[in-house]
């Protein structure tokens, strides 16, 4: 769960630090999809797993899946990351067929 204002907005402050684009869904699941250079999502997954043992960190179930390296050239999420609405896994679900990686969460 991602509910926390502050933790959403060090989630995105990273995120876009690392030149991700992406999107995530706070609330109830919270999601987070990303996608960049190799080496930057997997700072960002050390990043993130690496907070869930702090106090007001980000949980424990973190679960990740790695395609390889989008080149900037074969990206599909818009390059600027970006948070949606705590109840929209509808609207994060369309925004997945939208940019044509649905088939990553299969």
């Amino acid at each position: 769960h991602i509910t926390n204002s502050g933790r959403r907005k060090q989630i995105a402050t990273e995120a876009r630090s690392l030149d991700l684009g992406g999107f995530l869904k706070g609330g109830y699941p919270g999601v987070v999809v990303v996608e960049g250079a190799s080496a930057s999502c997997d700072e960002f997954v050390t990043w993130i797993k690496g907070n869930k043992s702090r106090p007001g960190g980000f949980g424990r179930n973190w679960g990740h899946h790695v395609r390889g390296e989008a080149t900037v050239e074969a990206r599909h999420l818009p390059e600027l990351f970006r948070e949606l609405e705590d109840d929209d896994m509808g609207r994060l679900g369309a925004l997945c067929r939208e940019f044509d990686v649905e088939d990553e969460f299969r």
